[in-house]
């Protein structure tokens, strides 16, 4: 009777032990795939909110400035003369992703799109570009900035209001607004906003 028992105990022993690594195996399974999904989300989420990685192949609003990079050890190709006067916390890696937002953003279009440059007074104020797109009978009205230091930044971002700002990155100090659509009238279309841009403040940029 007593080896019934021992035997009867040793088998639910068995299938307990069986039934835990089965859900062991479950579990780590689920937490696998869990994070394989999770994974690929960041990786996708990423990837949609990254930006071109050459830099210097693609003309800007910055292009024919004229103005002269400081001398630094070890600065990549292609950055905008303009960013190398700013103070980055991660140095040349804010650099470089400033310059592709600024390549993203190009220069104007014949009848679809123009890009107009304020012009700046020194090198640590922000560099403004106001963008304006044109579809059928409607425009839409964006400004990028490029703040010269953390400080400018977090105060551009006050300045600003949430409710102003479409996209920022902080380790450009870069700030682009929410789209302002407007309709093509007399007054406001591509003709004359060509020649309204081109001011003693703005300079539109081909």
């Amino acid at each position: 009777m007593k080896k019934r028992v021992f035997i009867v105990c040793c088998s639910m022993a068995l299938a307990m032990t069986a039934c835990g690594n089965s859900q062991t195996e479950e579990k780590t399974s689920a937490t696998t795939e869990s994070s394989t999904v999770e994974s690929q989300e960041n990786t996708q989420e990423k990837a949609e909110n990254s930006v071109n990685v050459e830099i210097g192949k693609v003309r800007t609003a910055l292009s024919d400035t004229g103005v002269q990079p400081q001398d630094l050890i070890g600065l990549p190709e292609g950055v905008a003369p303009e960013f190398t006067y700013y103070i980055y916390d991660i140095g040349f890696d804010g650099m470089v992703k400033a310059q592709q937002y600024l390549e993203q953003i190009g220069v104007s279009e014949e009848g679809k799109k123009l890009i107009a440059l304020w012009k700046q007074d020194n090198t640590a104020t922000p560099i403004i570009i106001e963008e304006y797109t044109f579809d059928d009978d409607t425009i839409y009205y964006v400004q990028h900035t490029f703040d010269s230091c953390e400080n400018n930044y977090k105060k551009a971002m006050d300045d600003y209001g949430e409710d102003v700002i479409d996209y920022t990155d902080a380790d450009a100090y870069y700030t682009r607004t929410v789209p302002i659509e407007e309709p093509v009238s007399y007054l406001r279309s591509y003709d004359t906003l060509v020649e309204s841009l081109n001011d003693q403040y703005r300079t539109v940029i081909w």
